[in-house]
């Protein structure tokens, strides 16, 4: 996901996908901005041409944006994401693979594959985009098991100590404390998590994970 992966001021998404070097990697990242923009069938035609693709970094990158843009393809992607990694994995790749297995896993409400303990000694080799959004994909999993003091502090704690600014995954955070502070019964501060989130979501047109976390924000969307 070089998009979630690169540091940019929101409003400037479209800069920041034209100033990806590798072809590939900008069109995946392309695909990943219509996504995020609530533009699914044209996230996915053009993510699907790297679903088979060599390199695992566009191969999960293609089939997490298909599993969730297109229907059709949700089967086949998330076998693909779920699939056993090889032994030559590199130390990144092995990262990369628990990260979005997990990930399909959580956001589905079901159980990750894989526990924090596997992921814990393979974090640091993730560029600090994808260590963010690893941040959500944990504190999603905590709040599902009622753990919502626990889900608060992580998603809090990586908001805090990040170096740059990564506003796709700074959006699944804030979101992530929002529907915590909710479960938590403290709706200000629910409401504070959830206006920067929509400052981070409204310059760039970034409507899709709003709704995806509409039900899981219990009303704050339209109070």
């Amino acid at each position: 996901m070089p998009l979630m992966c690169t540091a940019f001021v929101p409003g400037q998404i479209d800069a920041a996908v034209a100033g990806i070097s590798d072809p590939d990697s900008r069109t995946i990242a392309t695909a990943e901005a219509l996504y995020f923009r609530g533009q699914a069938t044209l996230a996915a035609k053009t993510a699907r041409p790297y679903l088979d693709a060599t390199d695992p970094a566009l191969r999960y990158s293609a089939c997490f944006i298909c599993g969730y843009a297109s229907l059709s393809d949700a089967r086949r992607c998330l076998t693909g994401i779920l699939d056993t990694p090889t032994d030559e994995e590199s130390p990144a790749a092995h990262a990369t693979h628990i990260l979005f297995a997990s990930a399909a896993s959580v956001l589905l409400h079901l159980p990750s594959p894989y526990s924090a303990e596997e992921f814990h000694p393979l974090a640091a080799h993730l560029p600090e985009g994808l260590r963010l959004f690893a941040s959500y994909v944990m504190a999603h999993a905590l709040y599902l098991r009622g753990e919502y003091g626990r889900s608060l502090g992580m998603a809090e704690n990586a908001l805090i100590m990040k170096q740059e600014s990564y506003p796709i995954s700074e959006l699944f955070l804030h979101l992530a404390a929002s529907m915590a502070y909710m479960s938590l019964k403290d709706v200000d501060a629910a409401k504070a998590h959830f206006g920067a989130a929509w400052d981070i979501a409204r310059p760039d047109g970034l409507i899709e994970l709003i709704g995806e976390h509409h039900g899981l924000l219990q009303g704050l969307i339209e109070a």
